[in-house]
């Protein structure tokens, strides 16, 4: 009994020095305790109720603290929650706008370059207008020059062959009368060939065959009396005009003299022509007395000369033979646009 009284004033000590609730209840407790040794039960378990009183009051204040604690920390992980994804859906609206600012940024850049492609194109295609328009009008001045070139070309050489056939008919030498005939035949093998230029619309090449055919008909025409079958056999092929030019005055001297010294009343010419691997082969042929090889061998003549000198220009090889009459061949390279 002793040592619980003894405790009792500890606690009612500690209480003045430290006082609360939980000591309040343990003295209550200890008082119940000697209350009930001392026999006085009623105190004793009035004591005791205050003693309880006490602790449920201390067990609520402790379950009201946990309970704010937990409340406290579950508001503040809901908190921190939230603001971790309000932090997230910033850096993901950061992104995002990041995106949409590259991509603006892009399109914006990518109109621009467009805008001035469309700017550099559309002054291209001005300009190309432009420069066609200047071709097409310096092509039509050159057209039109060529076409009048060739026009004059052939009126001079006409007025110089009318010229020629004016002398011709004075009462001049049969030797100068021959002359003026055989210049006269040359005049009109390039007077043709600016002719058909000039109906043509073409001033770079002509036909081989229409030529030949033109030109045959030109010169056999100046020979009314004479009746002669022509044969032209050539392959189609169109020849610039300076391979057309000597080939032209070659035939011309050949086929005036076949018309002079071939024939009497009647006789046939034929032209055959082939072309292959880039070379041309060209045959003349009458049925004429043929030539004096003497006089060939002696290359005498204007038309002889007339004729190598040509043949020369044109990197040709020539050769005369009799077979038949007479015959001449020309071989010479020269890329043709065959048809």
């Amino acid at each position: 009994m002793l040592w619980l009284k003894y405790i009792l004033i500890v606690l009612f000590c500690s209480e003045k020095q430290y006082p609360s609730l939980q000591t309040k209840a343990d003295i209550k407790l200890l008082q119940a305790k000697l209350l009930f040794k001392e026999q006085d039960i009623n105190k004793g378990i009035e004591v005791l109720d205050e003693a309880f009183s006490i602790n449920d009051s201390l067990n609520q204040v402790k379950n009201e603290r946990v309970y704010s604690e937990a409340t406290a920390k579950y508001n503040f992980e809901q908190t921190q929650n939230r603001l971790d994804r309000n932090i997230e859906i910033l850096q993901q609206k950061e992104k995002t706008n990041l995106i949409l600012l590259v991509l603006i940024a892009s399109a914006i850049v990518a109109i621009s370059i467009i805008l001035f492609l469309f700017y550099k194109t559309k002054k291209s295609k001005q300009l190309i207008v432009f420069q066609k328009a200047e071709l097409a009008k310096g092509l039509s001045e050159k057209q039109h020059l060529l076409d009048e070139m060739h026009h004059r070309t052939k009126n001079n050489l006409q007025i110089v062959g009318g010229i020629l056939e004016l002398q011709s008919q004075k009462n001049i030498p049969p030797e100068a009368y021959t002359l003026l005939k055989e210049s006269q035949h040359y005049l009109e093998s390039i007077s043709l060939i600016h002719k058909m230029l000039y109906e043509q619309g073409n001033f770079e090449d002509v036909n081989l065959q229409t030529y030949l055919e033109n030109l045959s008909e030109l010169i056999i025409g100046n020979y009314p009396r004479k009746n002669i079958h022509l044969n032209i056999s050539c392959q189609n092929v169109d020849l610039p005009v300076n391979l057309i030019t000597s080939l032209g005055l070659i035939l011309a001297e050949l086929f005036t003299n076949s018309l002079k010294h071939a024939f009497t009343d009647e006789g046939s010419i034929s032209i055959e022509h082939h072309f292959a691997h880039h070379e041309h082969h060209l045959i003349y042929q009458d049925n004429g007395h043929g030539f004096d090889e003497k006089f060939l061998k002696e290359k005498e003549g204007t038309g002889m000369k007339l004729i190598q000198s040509l043949s020369e220009d044109l990197e040709g090889e020539i050769r005369f033979y009799n077979e038949n009459g007479f015959c001449f061949e020309l071989k010479f390279k020269h890329t043709a646009d065959e048809k």
